[in-house]
């Protein structure tokens, strides 16, 4: 009998994704109000530096959280489930979608609302969602950002495709 193929994980395209994630979050730590972003009112650590630092991002942090969203989850993604080109660009379309459902979703809001099943309510994260549907605002920047971070993250995956320390299964 066969042994399956062994399967290597790119603990670099890894932790270039959760690097990027965390400037993606920080955006929220700093420059937005701690009441607007869910796993920063939800702390009981108080980690909001809203007030303590000036305004970091300017411009740029309005939509760098959705271009580092699609960035860093492809990448990752992409990191545990290595693979060639076609692998890779199904996963960087994959999160383009999923972000971009998410940016739509803001823009028909209540249309969204009306969908969510009750049982989401008092679950972490997804107890969130009315809130991100009804507060959330549309932004065409945030769509040419997830395309650009999704687009980045193929051409990155596709770089780093045999770089970096990987590990088999």
């Amino acid at each position: 009998m066969k042994s399956p193929p062994s399967h290597s994980i790119n603990w670099f395209q890894i932790a270039v994704g959760m690097a990027v994630l965390m400037v993606g979050a920080s955006v929220y730590l700093v420059d937005r109000p701690p009441e607007d972003t869910y796993f920063i009112h939800r702390s009981p650590y108080g980690i909001s530096l809203h007030q303590d630092l000036p305004n970091l991002f300017g411009v740029m942090g309005r939509s760098l959280p959705a271009f580092a969203h699609a960035f860093a989850f492809t990448v990752i993604t992409g990191g545990f489930i290595t693979g060639g080109k076609k692998g890779y660009f199904t996963i960087a379309v994959g999160w383009l979608v999923v972000d971009s459902a998410f940016e739509f979703g803001q823009r028909y809001g209540e249309s969204m609302i009306k969908m969510i099943p009750s049982w989401f309510r008092g679950i972490p994260f997804l107890e969130n969602l009315e809130s991100f549907f009804r507060k959330g605002t549309f932004d065409w920047m945030d769509i040419l950002a997830v395309i650009g971070g999704s687009a980045s993250a193929y051409f990155f995956l596709a770089a780093t495709r045999k770089n970096g320390v990987c590990l088999k299964n």
